[in-house]
């Protein structure tokens, strides 16, 4: 069975329900990322099959003006 990572960041920039859905979708395109939830506030809960760098999912957001701003 693989092992399951949990991650929860906060992204800055968020102002509504379409910024979560864009950012659901950049994010999910990581390799190994099973399933993310976004919320308006910022909060952000990533499934993955392993722990993420915070380059990665930064990376994941480039060429929009959402920040993670802490893991």
């Amino acid at each position: 069975m693989q092992t399951q990572y949990i991650q929860k960041v906060k992204i800055s920039g968020i102002t509504c329900g379409a910024c979560a859905k864009l950012i659901s979708k950049r994010l999910v395109e990581i390799e190994g990322v099973q399933n993310i939830k976004v919320e308006e506030s910022g909060e952000t809960e990533i499934i993955s099959n392993y722990n993420l760098d915070i380059n990665t999912i930064q990376n994941a957001l480039v060429g929009t003006e959402y920040k993670v701003v802490n893991l």
